[in-house]
């Protein structure tokens, strides 16, 4: 995984911490293992984060961001066509950084809770762009439709891992597909607007 804007020493804490993670739960972990297995001192790894908790963070939030990227290519008139459909591409990523994903559903304290309100976040602010690919005008508030989104991409996310991904990408991003489709099709009752 690609760690934003990070010095040598900013990825030697990051891994370090995951190797550690590996080995232990997150609350059993301390400060002082993580800079011990690093080889910085206390002062480098404050430097960057303020405690083990924003490392924690940080590591998310690059894989975040990774996954953000693939939903801002998803915002294309063209993306309901494809074929595979683009939506591959999510389960792709996740994919190809499992390994870091099974370790922060694992032993990462409410990752579950974390991923779904970038999830959230995300679709949040991306609301309008999305209601004019999909060709609906606000047919629901962009509350709603973030909720939605996000828990159920968190949902597919999560119990496609659990379940050792036993359906195939192409299978997973279909699911999407579809609702996808289903939905901008859907007609919302006014007072549901």
């Amino acid at each position: 995984m690609t760690f934003h804007d990070a010095s040598p020493a900013k990825i030697a804490i990051c891994n370090s911490f995951l190797s550690l993670l590996k080995q232990y739960t997150f609350d059993k972990i301390t400060v002082r293992e993580i800079i011990s297995c690093a080889y910085v001192n206390r002062s480098t790894f404050y430097k960057y984060f303020d405690g083990k908790f924003s490392l924690l963070n940080y590591i998310e939030n690059c894989f975040f961001d990774g996954l953000h990227t693939l939903l801002d290519e998803a915002c294309s008139p063209d993306v309901m066509q494809e074929e595979p459909p683009f939506f591959v591409s999510y389960f792709s990523y996740i994919e190809s950084h499992q390994e870091l994903y099974k370790l922060l559903l694992e032993k990462a304290p409410d990752f579950e809770a974390r991923q779904r309100q970038s999830l959230y976040n995300y679709s949040y602010t991306h609301a309008e762009a999305r209601e004019s690919i999909l060709g609906v005008d606000n047919c629901i508030s962009h509350e709603l439709s973030a909720l939605m989104i996000s828990s159920l991409y968190s949902a597919l996310f999560v119990n496609w891992v659990k379940n050792g991904m036993s359906y195939s990408k192409e299978e997973m991003g279909r699911i999407i597909q579809i609702f996808w489709k289903r939905f901008a099709s859907y007609d919302i009752p006014p007072d549901l607007q």
